[in-house]
């Protein structure tokens, strides 16, 4: 039988069911990365996997709306946006990109400390526990629980002058044909698909990246103290693997 070290690594599907029987030996042949960085030790069986989780209180969780019990999930190279608008997203992946680092919002797989905001996005679905599987890198912000709510409205979206300098030219573009007393939680997305000048878009939604940098504070280690704190809600992007599962300790 082939090994799920093997299976993984020669495995090209985005999802890839595993069973439930199956599940726990995975997390423990798969993620001992994970629990080296999170925990300082290695986890030895179920038991200890249990122990541990009772004892430190911490989970991972993403939102998607599929019904497997466990699967691994596997990032794009390039991932196109769900909620934020196109525009928004190409201009942060540039500035990442610029920025150095190889894990962005163009190629990760999101996950986050919180429940709650695990199940905004799987609605009516528990959120899976997520486990990165070996091998994994991420980026994240303290300061980012979720981009897309950032820049999800009007109002949101022109508050962000100093990371993108040229907002002012979407504003002067709103006033023109709405009124802005009335946009006060309307979708920018909605604006965005007026705008047919894909150029003038990419005008206006251009990064100062050093800002971004300095602001934001992107990290690519040193998440430990982060995952550890109930009150920080924060989104990790993670690649190239993902383990989920609905099993709970």
């Amino acid at each position: 039988m082939q090994s799920f070290k093997s299976f993984i690594l020669n495995e090209d599907y985005s999802r890839t069911p595993i069973s439930k029987e199956d599940t726990i030996d995975f997390i423990l042949e798969n993620c001992q990365q994970w629990f080296q960085e999170i925990y300082g030790k290695t986890l030895k069986n179920e038991k200890d996997l249990i122990q541990t989780f009772e004892k430190k209180r911490f989970h991972l969780y993403r939102g998607i709306r599929i019904d497997d019990y466990s699967l691994i999930e596997t990032a794009s190279d390039n991932r196109p946006p769900r909620d934020t608008p196109l525009p928004i997203h190409n201009a942060i992946v540039k500035a990442m990109k610029e920025l150095g680092f190889s894990v962005h919002r163009g190629n990760c797989l999101f996950a986050t400390n919180s429940r709650q905001q695990a199940k905004l996005y799987s609605i009516d679905i528990e959120p899976y526990l997520v486990f990165p599987i070996d091998g994994y890198q991420y980026t994240y912000s303290p300061k980012i629980k979720d981009l897309y709510e950032m820049v999800r409205t009007v109002d949101s979206i022109l508050k962000l002058n100093k990371l993108f300098p040229n907002i002012e030219m979407l504003k002067k573009y709103i006033e023109e044909y709405y009124d802005l007393e009335y946009l006060e939680d309307y979708p920018i997305e909605e604006i965005i698909n007026t705008i047919p000048d894909s150029q003038f878009l990419e005008t206006i939604f251009q990064v100062d990246e050093q800002y971004l940098k300095k602001e934001y504070n992107f990290k690519k280690t040193d998440i430990k103290t982060l995952i550890f704190n109930p009150k920080k809600e924060i989104e990790i992007m993670f690649r190239p693997k993902l383990f989920l599962t609905q099993w709970r300790p």
